[in-house]
C-alpha cells in the first residue's frame, strides 16, 4: 500500500517504491554494522598489544567525534 495514486508505476515523477527503499535501508544498516564491527575488532587487537598508546589514541578520537 503506497501513498500515491499510481503506485503500480515505478517510474512516476513524484512517486517512489517503498519496497526498494526499505531494501536499501536494510543494506545501509548492515554496512554500518559491518564497518563498526571491523573498527571495534581493530581497536580490540590494538588494545591487546599496546594498551596505553591505544587508550590515548581512542580517547582522542572519541573526544573529537563526540
Amino acid at each position: 500500500m503506497g501513498i500515491f495514486k499510481n503506485d503500480d508505476q515505478k517510474s512516476s515523477q513524484f512517486g517512489f517504491d517503498e519496497k526498494s527503499m526499505a531494501g536499501k535501508a536494510v543494506k545501509a544498516v548492515r554496512w554500518i554494522y559491518a564497518i563498526t564491527g571491523v573498527l571495534a575488532l581493530i581497536a580490540g587487537i590494538a588494545l591487546l598489544f599496546a594498551p596505553a598508546k591505544s587508550l590515548v589514541f581512542l580517547t582522542t578520537v572519541l573526544g573529537f567525534t563526540l
